[in-house]
């Protein structure tokens, strides 16, 4: 079988945001899996850089691990530090600006096929 989480250490203590570094001017990201039930990313963004306005095909959680950021749903600003969540529900348009450079883990969750 294979590991469902490519790319960690398995069984070791670790800080995610250790495993991803930043791109000078940039947007790095590393998926850890992808299927037609979840996508988990590591996300790094340098300072001033950001996402456009999109949707998701699912419920996109992000978890903030290091800097900060603009997170605007739906219209409305969010701006969120190190250790906080926001939930980005499906369909919904949302963005992001780095304030700082900053560190997230996102999880996309896709509803189920019928």
């Amino acid at each position: 079988m294979n590991n469902p989480i490519e790319r960690l250490v398995r069984a070791t203590p670790m800080e995610l945001k250790d495993q991803i570094d930043y791109e000078k001017g940039g947007i790095a990201s590393i998926s850890l899996t992808r299927s037609n039930k979840v996508n988990i990313t590591l996300l790094a963004i340098d300072e001033g850089q950001g996402l456009a306005t999109h949707s998701a095909d699912g419920d996109a959680l992000a978890t903030i691990l290091e800097g900060e950021v603009e997170i605007t749903v739906d219209g409305i600003p969010h701006h969120l530090h190190a250790g906080e969540s926001i939930l980005m529900p499906i369909h919904i348009p949302h963005s992001l600006k780095a304030i700082t450079r900053f560190k997230f883990f996102l999880t996309v969750v896709f509803p189920d096929e019928e």
